[in-house]
């Protein structure tokens, strides 16, 4: 999923400014593990999920175009 965000960044950029990408091991913390389970990988926003197992192009623009 990261590769696949990367891909889009320049849409991104020109939406909403920049983001920063964290990448994080949710099975190395148990919080995480519980909350989230089966549905990694996942992109979560500073608004919640946005989309789990494959990034969704169309999700991650209408959350851009949300916060932009």
């Amino acid at each position: 999923m990261a590769i696949e965000l990367e891909k889009i960044r320049t849409t991104a950029d020109r939406v909403a400014g920049s983001y920063g990408l964290e990448v994080v091991d949710v099975d190395s913390d148990p919080a995480l593990e519980a909350r989230y389970g089966e549905l990694v990988p996942v992109l979560v926003g500073s608004a919640g999920e946005i989309c789990h197992y494959h990034l969704d192009p169309a999700k991650v623009n209408d959350y851009l175009n949300k916060i932009g």
